[in-house]
Protein backbone atom coordinates (compact mmCIF):
# COMPACT_ATOMS: atom_id res chain seq x y z
CA UNK A 1 0.00 0.00 0.00
CA UNK A 2 3.01 1.96 0.89
CA UNK A 3 4.32 1.53 -2.47
CA UNK A 4 1.19 2.70 -4.35
CA UNK A 5 0.50 6.05 -2.15
CA UNK A 6 3.97 6.75 -3.00
CA UNK A 7 3.35 6.42 -7.00
CA UNK A 8 0.41 8.55 -6.74
CA UNK A 9 1.72 11.10 -4.53
CA UNK A 10 5.53 11.67 -5.74
CA UNK A 11 5.08 10.67 -9.38
CA UNK A 12 1.74 10.43 -11.13
CA UNK A 13 0.12 13.96 -9.04
CA UNK A 14 3.15 16.03 -9.75
CA UNK A 15 3.13 14.72 -13.77
CA UNK A 16 -0.65 15.56 -13.98
CA UNK A 17 0.17 18.75 -12.57
CA UNK A 18 2.57 19.85 -14.79
CA UNK A 19 0.61 17.96 -17.71
CA UNK A 20 -2.01 21.13 -16.64
CA UNK A 21 0.22 23.53 -16.87
CA UNK A 22 1.94 22.64 -20.13
CA UNK A 23 -1.56 21.99 -22.04
CA UNK A 24 -2.71 25.41 -20.93
CA UNK A 25 0.38 27.07 -21.73
CA UNK A 26 0.39 25.60 -25.30
CA UNK A 27 -3.14 26.20 -25.38
CA UNK A 28 -3.21 29.60 -24.58
CA UNK A 29 0.15 30.27 -26.52
CA UNK A 30 -1.31 29.04 -30.02
CA UNK A 31 -5.46 30.04 -29.64
CA UNK A 32 -3.92 33.47 -29.25
CA UNK A 33 -1.35 33.16 -32.31
CA UNK A 34 -3.49 31.52 -34.67
CA UNK A 35 -7.11 30.20 -35.20
CA UNK A 36 -6.31 27.49 -36.71
CA UNK A 37 -5.92 23.91 -35.30
CA UNK A 38 -2.30 22.91 -34.19
CA UNK A 39 -0.19 20.04 -34.18
CA UNK A 40 0.64 20.17 -30.52
CA UNK A 41 -2.84 20.18 -29.35
CA UNK A 42 -4.38 16.57 -31.34
CA UNK A 43 -4.54 13.72 -29.42
CA UNK A 44 -0.95 12.71 -30.64
CA UNK A 45 0.43 15.59 -29.22
CA UNK A 46 -1.52 15.67 -26.24
CA UNK A 47 -0.70 11.60 -25.03
CA UNK A 48 3.37 12.87 -26.14
CA UNK A 49 3.12 15.53 -23.80
CA UNK A 50 1.66 13.31 -21.23
CA UNK A 51 4.72 10.65 -21.33
CA UNK A 52 6.89 13.93 -21.14
CA UNK A 53 5.35 14.92 -17.68
CA UNK A 54 5.41 11.19 -16.49
CA UNK A 55 9.10 10.91 -17.36
CA UNK A 56 9.71 14.35 -16.17
CA UNK A 57 8.03 13.47 -12.41
CA UNK A 58 9.50 10.44 -12.21
CA UNK A 59 13.10 12.36 -13.18
CA UNK A 60 12.16 15.19 -10.52
CA UNK A 61 12.49 12.26 -7.62
CA UNK A 62 16.71 12.21 -8.43
CA UNK A 63 16.69 16.13 -6.53
CA UNK A 64 15.49 14.32 -3.16
CA UNK A 65 18.40 12.06 -3.12
CA UNK A 66 20.26 13.40 0.14
CA UNK A 67 22.84 10.64 -0.13
CA UNK A 68 24.39 13.10 -3.13
CA UNK A 69 25.58 16.31 -3.41
CA UNK A 70 23.39 19.16 -4.76
CA UNK A 71 25.47 19.77 -8.01
CA UNK A 72 25.51 15.76 -8.78
CA UNK A 73 21.40 15.42 -8.17
CA UNK A 74 21.37 18.77 -10.60
CA UNK A 75 23.56 17.35 -13.15
CA UNK A 76 21.89 13.99 -13.06
CA UNK A 77 18.24 15.59 -13.32
CA UNK A 78 19.42 17.71 -16.51
CA UNK A 79 21.08 14.40 -18.25
CA UNK A 80 17.73 12.93 -17.30
CA UNK A 81 15.60 15.72 -18.05
CA UNK A 82 17.70 16.17 -21.77
CA UNK A 83 16.73 12.54 -22.19
CA UNK A 84 13.44 12.52 -21.13
CA UNK A 85 12.60 15.24 -23.67
CA UNK A 86 14.74 14.05 -26.68
CA UNK A 87 13.00 10.41 -26.50
CA UNK A 88 9.29 12.03 -25.95
CA UNK A 89 9.94 14.84 -28.37
CA UNK A 90 12.36 13.84 -31.33
CA UNK A 91 12.76 10.16 -31.47
CA UNK A 92 9.00 9.49 -30.45
CA UNK A 93 7.02 12.04 -31.82
CA UNK A 94 9.62 13.06 -34.67
CA UNK A 95 9.06 16.98 -34.39
CA UNK A 96 12.46 17.93 -35.83
CA UNK A 97 13.40 16.56 -39.60
CA UNK A 98 16.69 16.36 -39.21
CA UNK A 99 19.76 15.94 -37.25
CA UNK A 100 20.48 19.64 -36.77
CA UNK A 101 17.08 20.62 -36.24
CA UNK A 102 17.47 17.74 -33.20
CA UNK A 103 20.44 19.15 -32.04
CA UNK A 104 19.56 22.94 -32.11
CA UNK A 105 16.72 22.21 -30.57
CA UNK A 106 18.25 20.32 -27.61
CA UNK A 107 20.80 23.06 -26.98
CA UNK A 108 17.85 25.64 -26.71
CA UNK A 109 15.86 23.42 -24.26
CA UNK A 110 19.24 22.81 -22.22
CA UNK A 111 20.02 26.82 -22.26
CA UNK A 112 16.56 27.25 -20.76
CA UNK A 113 17.12 24.43 -18.25
CA UNK A 114 20.53 26.07 -17.32
CA UNK A 115 18.32 29.71 -17.02
CA UNK A 116 15.71 28.14 -14.55
CA UNK A 117 18.38 25.47 -12.66
CA UNK A 118 20.72 28.78 -11.87
CA UNK A 119 17.69 30.65 -10.30
CA UNK A 120 16.41 27.50 -8.43
CA UNK A 121 20.18 26.96 -6.99
CA UNK A 122 20.66 30.74 -5.91
CA UNK A 123 17.03 30.67 -4.39
CA UNK A 124 18.25 27.48 -2.52
CA UNK A 125 21.00 29.10 -1.46
CA UNK A 126 19.40 32.36 0.03
CA UNK A 127 16.74 30.33 1.76
CA UNK A 128 19.61 27.78 3.13
CA UNK A 129 21.44 31.27 4.06
CA UNK A 130 18.73 32.45 5.97
CA UNK A 131 17.95 29.50 8.11
CA UNK A 132 21.74 29.35 9.24
CA UNK A 133 21.79 32.55 9.93
CA UNK A 134 18.70 32.26 12.09
CA UNK A 135 19.43 28.96 13.80
CA UNK A 136 20.52 29.09 17.49
CA UNK A 137 23.30 27.27 17.42
CA UNK A 138 26.15 28.88 19.03
CA UNK A 139 29.84 27.85 18.33
CA UNK A 140 31.63 26.34 20.98
CA UNK A 141 34.78 26.10 19.03
CA UNK A 142 36.98 27.82 16.80
CA UNK A 143 35.86 31.55 15.93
Amino acid sequence: MKKISYFLNKILYPACLYFTIIVFILGSVTTSITEYDVPILNMFGVSLAMLFCFGFSCINRLLFIDSFKVITRVILHFVGFISVFALTFIVIGGFTPTTTTAFVLLAAVSIVYIVIASIALIIRAIIKKNKTEKSDYKRQFGK
